[in-house]
């Protein structure tokens, strides 16, 4: 098995749900705190992120 081709980032698991998110490492300093699609991308990623625990949560429960 190649793991490494695996996809299991959460972009690839919930991009179903929330379409592309992904921005640019380069965004991601200081100066631009306040930009706006650095807080959508915040709170996209965030949002996401508890979708994908709410749906392994769910999952594990009807494993019952």
């Amino acid at each position: 098995v190649e793991t490494y081709k695996a996809k299991t980032g959460l972009k690839e698991l919930m991009g179903y749900k929330y379409g592309e998110w992904a921005i640019s490492a380069d965004n991601f300093n200081i100066s631009q705190i306040y930009d706006e699609g650095l807080i959508k991308y915040a709170a996209t990623d965030s949002t996401a992120t508890y979708a994908l625990w709410e749906e392994i949560q769910q999952v594990l429960q009807n494993k019952d």
